[in-house]
């Protein structure tokens, strides 16, 4: 593995030709509790980014736990591949993808002892292919837990399983307010389970643009969940560059990092990105532009991006002391660094390859 600098604009490569993440980048990495790296979904470089600073956090500063901007009972579905290895709970997510990166992070898992294996939380909204994910993952959590059939919660949470799917927002409703006014009881039947039921119940249903509160709200349940433990949790997420955006103050990014309430408060590294010449999904041609900077100082800092020397799929690092070569204001004093992607062709499952 090598590693460059490129004196004239001391720009850090990061991956060229198929090379990893450099383990000098991360060593220069200040420890936080959250690392937020932003991305335009379905580009193939996201989740190659995505595996190599999961991997190299995880062996430099013990983070363990990757927030996905998708259902937790998909999450759940993949820790449950983690521990079990069975490829059907993939195929049962989507029989298309490969899952390169959550089969990298099961092989990397597989050599670690408890305390330091990766675990996947979803913050997003629930409703993913007419509850498919959801009745599975509470079929198996019924499957794992202790229950009396007269139960109340047995009942909810077998609804929730054999009702028609036109019923499955009003059925989560009855098991959030369950879990609100029952909580001693659901601590005790649903053991470990209780924080994947919780974060599935007070999710967001349906889509929207403007979700971003729910997720700080799914995600404070978490981290105050892990807290329980007696652990300092330490968190990764790749999300999309609307949410990661500085300019909107109500954004899950820079709430994360500035609001009063934020458990990770002024403990977060937000890294922005910017793609060059890149496709997304199924475009046949390429965007010559599209990330962070299209959101900020436009064309002016596009500009002033180094030159790429070749053609080739390259992913280069800006660090924090180098975007004032940006000529943008605004990217200072948010961004702890910009990935800059040249060349990547689409991905047609951006979360999982």
């Amino acid at each position: 593995m090598r590693f460059f600098i490129l004196i004239t604009f001391s720009l850090t490569l990061v991956r060229s030709h198929g090379q990893g993440i450099d383990a000098a980048f991360v060593e220069n990495l200040e420890k936080n509790q959250l690392y937020i790296l932003a991305q335009a979904h379905n580009n193939k470089a996201n989740t190659i980014l995505e595996n190599e600073l999961l991997l190299a956090l995880n062996k430099k500063y013990n983070v363990r736990y990757d927030i996905i901007e998708y259902a937790h009972s998909a999450a759940f579905l993949v820790n449950q591949y983690l521990l079990s290895g069975h490829d059907s709970l993939l195929s049962f997510i989507n029989p298309e993808a490969n899952f390169s990166f959550i089969k990298s992070i099961k092989a990397h898992n597989d050599s670690l002892s408890s305390e330091r294996k990766i675990w996947f939380y979803g913050i997003d909204f629930e409703n993913r292919h007419e509850g498919k994910y959801t009745k599975r993952a509470i079929a198996i959590i019924l499957e794992k837990s202790t229950f009396f059939k007269k139960d109340v919660l047995y009942s909810i949470l077998r609804n929730i399983t054999t009702s028609a799917t036109k019923y499955l927002s009003k059925n989560l409703l009855v098991l959030r307010n369950y879990l609100a006014t029952h909580e001693d009881e659901c601590r005790q039947t649903l053991g470990r389970h209780y924080i994947d039921v919780l974060l599935i119940a007070n999710a967001q249903f349906d889509f929207t643009s403007k979700r971003d509160e729910a997720m700080i709200n799914n995600f404070k349940r978490l981290h105050k969940e892990l807290e329980r433990t007696g652990e300092t949790p330490l968190f990764f997420s790749s999300l999309g560059t609307g949410h990661v955006n500085p300019n909107n103050n109500n954004g899950i990014a820079m709430k994360l990092l500035n609001d009063e309430s934020s458990p990770v408060k002024n403990n977060v590294s937000v890294f922005g990105i910017q793609y060059l010449n890149c496709r997304f999904n199924k475009e046949r041609t390429f965007r010559s532009t599209e990330g962070s900077l299209n959101f900020l100082c436009k064309s002016v800092a596009i500009q002033n991006l180094p030159s790429a020397r070749s053609q080739e799929s390259s992913i280069t690092f800006l660090k924090r002391n180098e975007l004032d070569m940006l000529n943008c204001k605004k990217v200072i004093g948010h961004f702890a660094g910009l990935f800059v992607v040249r060349n990547f062709d689409a991905s047609s499952f951006w979360i999982w390859e």
